[in-house]
């Protein structure tokens, strides 16, 4: 009898702390994706900005980033034919002869690899290429050596080696651009160009350092598997060294005067 009673008295505040539970399970929910579409909204704008993206590119711009982190783009097939293998570079049109077959490719991905590519080259008509290939240069040497190749796998840049790369892309833009401005050769009309020139750079030098270089060293031959650059779409390091370098060149000086204390 008293055993029944306990499990009676006890029925109904297990209901009580689910409902409690899922109350604020929706509102933790709801303030986080508030705060991402916030966040993301103000980033997007940014980058739009900051790039020189059109306003009415917006929307296209979107919908391509969401759909092409599933399309990669053939780069460099390895085919197999009756026991022996052959390689095509860039194929515009995939014929294959009968019996032969594709055994694996190199990729580039459209969300993390394309686009982001495709933005930092703009960027040379926007800002001061000069500039951007020195960043480019600095940030290719130092994420050559902060990346971990696992062969037949892919290529990972370090969680370390990804701020590093970030905050050095940052600095150089910063600091070459203001020597330019000096030496009067920066483009006129375009605000910040440390911002754009931090995004090339990263974006750039991480394609070169971190992947192109590297692809060696991945054995393609004995893969068995699609192999794809920027496969992790915005994800990946390509468009988040980018993306990150672009948000803090833009942040920093104002952080830094915050903190200063002239």
């Amino acid at each position: 009898m008293q055993r029944h009673q306990f499990n009676w008295e006890i029925r109904p505040k297990s209901a009580q702390g689910c409902v409690s539970s899922c109350l604020l399970f929706g509102l933790i929910f709801c303030a986080l994706f508030w705060l991402t579409i916030k966040f993301y909204s103000i980033v997007f704008s940014l980058v739009m900005t900051r790039l020189g993206i059109a306003p009415r590119l917006g929307i296209p711009l979107i919908i391509t980033v969401f759909f092409g982190c599933f399309i990669n783009l053939p780069l460099y097939l390895v085919l197999q034919c009756q026991g022996r293998r052959y390689y095509k570079f860039l194929p515009v049109l995939i014929s294959l002869t009968p019996g032969s077959y594709i055994r694996s490719y190199i990729g580039l991905n459209v969300s993390g690899g394309l686009i982001p590519i495709v933005l930092a080259l703009y960027q040379f008509h926007r800002t001061q290429p000069l500039a951007i290939l020195i960043v480019m240069t600095i940030v290719a040497l130092i994420s050559y050596f902060f990346v971990t190749v696992l062969p037949g796998i892919g290529i990972y840049l370090t969680f370390s080696g990804f701020w590093i790369v970030t905050l050095i892309a940052v600095l150089a833009s910063m600091i070459f651009i203001a020597a330019f401005t000096e030496m009067g050769l920066v483009t006129s009309g375009v605000a910040r160009l440390d911002v754009p020139v931090a995004f090339a750079g990263g974006v750039l030098g991480t394609t070169i350092g971190g992947d192109l270089l590297h692809l060696k060293d991945l054995h393609v031959n004995r893969v068995a598997s699609v192999l794809s650059i920027g496969g992790a779409g915005l994800e990946d390091g390509i468009a988040k060294c980018g993306i990150s370098a672009l948000i803090i060149a833009e942040w920093l000086p104002v952080v830094g005067e915050l903190f200063s204390f002239n």
